[in-house]
């Protein structure tokens, strides 16, 4: 499998963040946080694109809360800055790996969701024999016992670029010693 390389450069320069701001300000230019960013958006862009580029940049930690939406969840909200980061890095990261998701992989993908994944699920239980069984998993707390050091490897197998795999995984830290952040 071809590995590719060159990313960091192409995920960070002005025009890259500038695409990557408008993607994070979507649905969020009622926050506080989104509207600061962008009263000094070309100041912020650049010293965003600054520190990118000079290896200063650090993502700031993450805002820590609980939901209860069905179940207790903790979540782990980035500063803004960080969200306009992340989607960089997701604008080029997407298509190396949205090739090697199945079909019924709905989520973080553009035209799918949970709306068409709760369309294809009332499609697929309808085609089943009456006789048949369904089971539905959810596996407890996942996100938080996914082993970095594993996703890293996998990762890895894709992505050659170890400065842009680095800054990957900056974002998957949240101060415990395994899982990613929600």
């Amino acid at each position: 499998m071809k590995r590719i390389g060159h990313l960091y450069e192409q995920a960070f320069t002005r025009e890259a963040l500038l695409i990557a701001f408008h993607k994070a300000a979507r649905h969020k230019h009622g926050k506080r946080a989104c509207f600061n960013f962008e009263k000094s958006l070309a100041s912020n862009l650049d010293a965003l694109h600054r520190e990118l580029t000079d290896g200063s940049y650090k993502p700031r930690p993450y805002y820590s809360f609980m939901v209860h939406e069905p179940k207790p969840r903790r979540i782990y909200a980035p500063a803004f800055r960080d969200l306009v980061v992340q989607h960089a890095i997701y604008r080029v990261i997407s298509p190396i790996f949205e090739r090697g998701f199945i079909e019924q992989s709905f989520a973080c993908r553009i035209g799918y969701g949970t709306h068409k994944a709760a369309d294809y699920a009332q499609a697929a239980l309808q085609q089943i024999p009456r006789d048949s069984y369904t089971i539905k998993l959810d596996i407890r707390k996942f996100f938080y016992r996914i082993d970095r050091a594993i996703l890293r490897t996998q990762i890895e197998r894709k992505i050659k670029d170890a400065r842009f795999i680095e800054m990957m995984m900056q974002f998957a830290d949240h101060g415990e010693p395994q899982g990613i952040p929600i």
